[in-house]
């Protein structure tokens, strides 16, 4: 169980990823992602809060940066298990518009977060 304020840091980047500052969403994200690289992570307080529509929404942000912080996110939620989540939230849509991305780190990472679910049956 995370501490009040864990939840409270997540709530606030949950927030952020939907903002209108493009640096304060692009500092959420990547710290969102900077996390799951602890061993011990677990997207379980992230999905609890609602965060996974937030994080398809940047899917979808002007910044590449974004966008591929996003899909990579989304990566380590699916590979701890939760790619059915990844679905409920509508990712499917969005990430395969992003499947002929303008920025090929996005089409990569994108092309990767599908093959995963797919793999996992998850559509």
């Amino acid at each position: 169980m995370s501490s009040r304020i864990e939840r409270e840091l997540f709530a606030t980047q949950i927030l952020y990823l939907v903002g209108d500052d493009d640096d304060d969403r692009l500092s959420a994200i990547e710290a969102l992602v900077t996390r799951t690289w602890d061993p011990a992570w677990d997207p379980d307080e992230l999905i609890g809060q609602d965060g996974l529509p937030a994080i398809v929404t940047c899917l979808d942000d002007k910044d590449p940066r974004v966008r591929s912080a996003a899909a990579e996110l989304l990566k380590a939620i699916s590979e701890h298990g939760e790619g059915d989540a990844v679905v409920l939230a509508d990712a499917l849509p969005s990430l395969a518009r992003h499947t002929h991305d303008d920025d090929d780190i996005v089409r990569r990472k994108v092309n990767e977060v599908l093959a995963l679910l797919k793999t996992q049956g998850c559509f």
